[in-house]
């Protein structure tokens, strides 16, 4: 099976610390929580985190607790879960043609999440603004900020784009609103996928890596050139 060959965090991924995370949790805000979201431990005063609590590596911040988590931040999570789950389904084949679900189901919706993440980020370097679509048809949104991956601060010959392009084509021809991988049927009883027979892990996961890391690329080096050119304005450059 390919490498993946995700960034790892970043400034813009606004990381904790474990014991960060669970410290805020009882500190200024009055944060919900019910019997299956909460903490995995409810420690009493005075008792030392690091003694008592033996899952608290589990714990996930989440919201206010870890945020603000953007369209960016949300596509990388959809993007690493498809991730791993190629990478168990590679060691251990049972079941495949049930997990193949979830999977494609993963990293459509970080490609939609990445597509209109750059809807909001590019056109802010010139001065622009676009309104995302509100569709599942990734192509709605990929065709507003296509153009500007061909201008500085992106490589103005890259093939990457033509590649994505074809690949997101591909996608949307088998599941073009994003319900064929998460539903048997649509609402009018007509089922999913009946004129396609198999899908190869290996080829998909291919043509994966290739995707996710272009978005990642193109998300943190327009985010990293608006960030730029905001500092420069601020010193009047």
């Amino acid at each position: 099976m390919p490498a993946f060959h995700f960034r790892g965090p970043s400034f813009f991924d606004f990381c904790v610390s474990i014991e960060g995370c669970y410290q805020s949790i009882h500190k200024s805000r009055n944060y919900k929580q019910n019997d299956l979201f909460r903490s995995g431990l409810a420690l009493p005063a005075g008792v030392n985190c690091k003694a008592a609590a033996t899952n608290l590596h589990l714990n996930a911040c989440i919201g206010r607790n870890g945020g603000p988590y953007t369209f960016y931040a949300y596509s990388r999570g959809y993007f690493h879960a498809g991730e791993r789950l190629i990478q168990s389904v590679s060691r251990n084949q049972l079941s495949i043609a049930l997990l193949i679900y979830p999977i494609v189901f993963c990293f459509r919706h970080g490609i939609e999440l990445a597509i209109k993440d750059l809807v909001i980020i590019l056109p802010k370097l010139w001065n622009q603004t676009n309104t995302i679509q509100l569709t599942h048809d990734l192509i709605d949104n990929w065709t507003l900020v296509r153009g500007y991956l061909s201008k500085d601060p992106f490589p103005l010959d890259d093939a990457t784009t033509d590649q994505v392009e074809k690949v997101l084509t591909d996608l949307v021809a088998l599941d073009p609103n994003g319900q064929a991988f998460r539903f048997p049927s649509a609402r009018n009883g007509k089922l999913f996928l009946q004129d396609t027979a198999i899908i190869n892990l290996e080829v998909f996961a291919d043509a994966m890596s290739l995707v996710a890391g272009a978005f990642d690329y193109w998300q943190t080096l327009g985010r990293e050139a608006l960030q730029t050119r905001y500092e420069m304005e601020k010193i009047g450059i």
